[in-house]
């Protein structure tokens, strides 16, 4: 989980992640060892959505997929991954 403080080791007051190190730093971790950080997966995703047959207006969360619908016409819209 991302939170806000002072980073562990450069000590800049930064989004931190789980490490208590800011995006700096922990690709400095990587670095000094020689391998590639892992891929990092976007937190919040959101593309748009032309679904023909969906003829409604409004929003559905589904929470087993982690997405939420936002038709403000029908047919047309976007989702949101999170």
């Amino acid at each position: 989980m991302l939170s806000f403080g002072h980073c562990r080791r450069c000590k800049h007051r930064r989004i931190l992640n789980d490490f208590d190190l800011c995006v700096a730093c922990d690709m400095a971790r990587f670095e000094a060892v020689g391998v590639d950080p892992p891929p990092r997966k976007p937190l919040i995703r959101i593309r748009p959505l032309f679904a023909w047959y969906d003829m409604w207006i409004g929003v559905f969360i589904d929470t087993a997929k982690r997405r939420a619908y936002v038709l403000p016409l029908p047919c047309i819209g976007f989702v949101i991954e999170f």
